[in-house]
């Protein structure tokens, strides 16, 4: 296990040092394993390059953000990355060599666009759309936005489902609940939404019209239902063909992370859960390689899988770390 910003697995206070962090909102690997890390309330991105020790120094990267909440990376982009900055209400397409920004989406301090509340994890497709969960504070309401890579960056190509029954039929519940995940993968637009949502897309973007129903839903057992417990914080899919999806403490239910196999059929459950699914007598814990034990607590905005599945990547705002 490797953990960044505390020196280990106990330690758990925010900071502005290099080898610190404060409100970790997202985590991404890029291919050549270099570890970026969305630290929101120190209002900066801090990389971190191979190899990894605990508690090692990051650089800063780029300038300018405030309260940055995600990053993401492009296969039509090489060499750049997508900064969501929240604060200022665009979502960044930056340099990874220098930091400079490339071009945006969205316009500054306008939350009629994007909101203020976008977060989670963004969609982008092999053509390079890229789809935005508004989070429910923009004239779009929460909805999903789709900007066409050369298309213009300040309106978006279409708005998926704004203020449109989403459900099966007419009397289903209809609207997205606060979006905070999208993930494109598997031939399908995958959408959290308190539940995970499913659009089938073999045609591409052809499939996708305003007002056209889900083909699917999972963790509810049917459209009538709002949410599931503790869904869903972020979600992000490997090249393995499975998607993870982050869930917070509800109820009975404990702070976990879900593993499902891709393609989504409706109804499906998870093939792992890291983290136990109901809550136990004390302390929920995870192992630690080599011996001993962390806790699986606080809010996991960012995950981020290795193409293989084998390692993930996981940001714990809560104890102001990534591991």
């Amino acid at each position: 296990d490797v953990i960044l910003g505390q020196p280990d697995f106990i330690s758990r206070p925010a900071g502005g040092g290099l080898n610190q962090l404060n409100d970790p909102s997202a985590v991404r690997v890029n291919s050549q394993g270099r570890v970026y890390v969305a630290d929101k309330n120190n209002n900066r991105v801090l990389v971190f390059d191979p190899p990894f020790t605990n508690g090692m120094n990051g650089k800063t990267f780029g300038s300018g953000f405030l309260a940055p909440t995600g990053v993401d990376v492009d296969p039509t982009e090489p060499g750049k990355i997508w900064i969501t900055d929240q604060g200022n209400t665009l979502i960044k397409l930056v340099y990874e060599s220098s930091g400079q920004v490339v071009k945006q989406i969205g316009q500054i301090k306008n939350g009629n666009l994007l909101g203020f509340e976008v977060t989670g994890s963004l969609g982008i497709d092999s053509t390079g759309r890229v789809f935005v969960a508004t989070g429910g504070r923009s004239d779009y309401s929460s909805e999903i936005l789709v900007f066409e890579k050369s298309a213009p960056t300040d309106t978006p190509t279409k708005t998926f489902y704004w203020r449109l029954g989403n459900g099966i039929t007419n009397d289903e519940l209809v609207g997205f609940g606060t979006g905070v995940g999208v993930a494109v993968a598997n031939g399908q637009l995958i959408v959290n939404d308190g539940r995970i949502m499913f659009w089938n897309t073999p045609n591409g973007m052809a499939d996708l019209i305003s007002g056209k129903a889900a083909d699917g839903i999972v963790g509810v057992t049917d459209f009538k239902q709002p949410s599931s417990p503790g869904c869903c914080l972020a979600t992000k899919a490997d090249k393995s063909g499975h998607l993870y999806v982050s869930l917070a403490i509800a109820g009975d239910f404990a702070t976990r992370i879900e593993i499902y196999q891709l393609p989504l059929t409706t109804g499906a459950k998870p093939i792992k859960v890291i983290g136990e699914k109901l809550l136990p007598q004390g302390i929920n814990t995870l192992p630690l390689l080599g011996g001993g034990q962390t806790e699986l607590g606080g809010l996991h905005f960012g995950l981020v899988p290795s193409d293989d599945g084998k390692f993930l990547w996981v940001s714990d705002q809560g104890g102001n770390r990534v591991y």
